[in-house]
């Protein structure tokens, strides 16, 4: 079995995206052993830089074929929307091929799987900018007609996918997120600014959709009643960057919130250990791999009701209407004033969080290459 994977967005600054797509490979790779995988990568200088630091120790049997070129965005839409089949040039013949957004080309043999995360520009087009939805709408146009089987990373995109796109739930394969072992050994390590502090923490990119306004007007309701506390916020700056920091001036919480922006890889799973409670206010999301992490590093999770989240929560998490910061207030004080809560919720969470490793998902996404090439998902 010979199966080529593109991992272009690898090249790209780290996104939840990126972890799955190199988590995800490495899993199935290790889950068949006989296998042989190509991960095929195409970007410039920084890209490829990113590239490298972001692959670590791959299992022996998956080759790397990068290209390295200026320019690169620009081939690899000029090859995905060629007419003709591209994709042998580049990884010889295969039985399957697991595309992405960023290199889809055609092939003369074997099956395609596609991976969808979410449909987020589809469904919220006000949350991304009119470049944003422009790729990813040139992506999903006539992804039915390209893919044999679409991977989904939940049954909350899986149901996005048949309702928006027409594809038939049958032709779904669920493969969910797995947790990084990092955050099941995670220990507290305490950031110098927190010292003698508990805090509160969110990580997240700092744009609508992930509703950090709600939780910052939650926080100014408490702040008085626990003078010590902090709310950490961990996230790039987005599209609501300029209005969080306007919000936190005119709630007098400069001092009271810190926003740390990216952290890396390695350093984020010793802060999400240390926090009192984690906080995710989020309106939307493919799955919610934060939600599943902070479990698994033994914090009790706060997580918005809406049911894009429900199985990363898994009944582990205490849920709250993101929309609504007075609730989202009360439910934060219930839980600071219980520590029996707390405790059950970490007991819970870290239950939940053992169900939701990578080998899992590696022996499902095997297995949907398996059933594509038994041809048990054909296309409509």
């Amino acid at each position: 079995m010979r199966v080529a994977w593109d991992i272009t967005t690898l090249c790209m600054p780290a996104t939840g995206i990126g972890h799955y797509t190199r988590e995800a490979l490495y899993a199935t790779a290790r889950a068949r052993p006989d296998w042989k995988f190509v991960a095929t990568s195409f970007a410039g200088g920084e890209g490829t830089a990113r590239m490298r630091t972001a692959l670590g120790d791959m299992p022996t049997n998956i080759e790397h074929r990068h290209v390295k070129l200026p320019g690169a965005r620009f081939v690899r839409r000029g090859i995905s929307s060629a007419p003709l089949p591209a994709l042998e040039a580049i990884t010889g013949r295969v039985d399957a091929f697991v595309d992405s957004e960023w290199f889809h080309p055609r092939q003369r043999h074997g099956k395609r799987i596609s991976v969808v995360y979410d449909l987020i520009p589809l469904r919220f087009p006000d949350w991304v900018d009119d470049k944003t939805r422009r790729f990813h709408l040139r992506t999903v146009e006539g992804l039915g007609e390209r893919a044999d089987t679409i991977v989904c990373i939940s049954e909350a995109t899986a149901g996005d996918v048949v309702r928006e796109l027409g594809i038939p739930r049958e032709r779904i394969a669920i493969v969910r997120p797995g947790v990084d072992p990092a955050y099941l050994s995670a220990v507290p390590d305490t950031l110098p600014m927190l010292a003698n502090s508990d805090y509160l923490l969110a990580v997240g990119t700092i744009n609508e959709r992930k509703n950090l306004g709600v939780l910052i007007d939650a926080f100014s309701q408490i702040a008085g009643k626990y003078p010590t506390m902090r709310l950490v916020i961990c996230g790039a700056p987005d599209r609501d960057a300029a209005r969080i920091t306007q919000l936190l001036r005119e709630r007098g919480l400069e001092q009271r919130v810190i926003t740390l922006g990216y952290v890396a890889d390695n350093e984020l799973p010793g802060i999400v250990a240390g926090a009192k409670i984690f906080v995710f206010p989020s309106l939307f999301e493919g799955y919610g791999m934060p939600v599943v992490e902070a479990m698994a590093a033994g914090v009790p999770v706060l997580a918005s009701s809406d049911p894009s989240i429900d199985e990363a929560a898994g009944g582990a998490a205490v849920r709250f209407d993101p929309r609504d910061p007075n609730a989202l207030a009360g439910t934060l004080e219930r839980l600071l004033g219980s520590t029996s809560t707390q405790q059950d919720l970490i007991r819970r969470g870290r239950e939940h969080a053992a169900t939701c490793g990578w080998a899992a998902s590696g022996e499902a996404f095997a297995v949907a290459i398996e059933e594509t090439l038994a041809g048990h998902r054909e296309k409509s």
